[in-house]
């Protein structure tokens, strides 16, 4: 259910076809933009992070881009790339290739 960010104004819906609308338009694809907010009220909000609903989308791009130059460092640590996992001296496993990780769970599950 957080995968995606939803832009709920009314404004920015009415203009774009109930576009911000997106984490529904994922989850279920087929449904008609003209019922996309009714969808979203019933089924993702009660579901997901308070945090992807933006009611702009203008705000949110300030807030994101612009007024993010202007925070101290300390707010911005959050967002800093993660260490990498696994490796030599690392506390974390590595973790095996895709193919070989799909391979052991068929042979796991015959």
């Amino acid at each position: 259910w957080n995968h995606s960010r939803n832009f709920v104004g009314r404004a920015f819906n009415w203009i774009m076809c109930n576009n911000g609308f997106h984490t529904i338009h994922h989850n279920r694809a087929g449904l008609h933009w003209s019922v996309l907010d009714a969808a979203h009220v019933a089924e993702v909000a009660p579901r997901i992070d308070r945090s992807l609903d933006e009611r702009s989308m203008i705000a949110y791009l300030l807030r994101t881009y612009v007024l993010h130059l202007f925070r101290p460092a300390q707010a911005r640590a959050a967002t800093a790339p993660l260490p990498p996992q696994g490796g030599a001296g690392s506390a974390l496993p590595t973790l095996a290739p895709r193919d070989v990780r799909r391979a052991e769970a068929e042979a796991a599950s015959a």
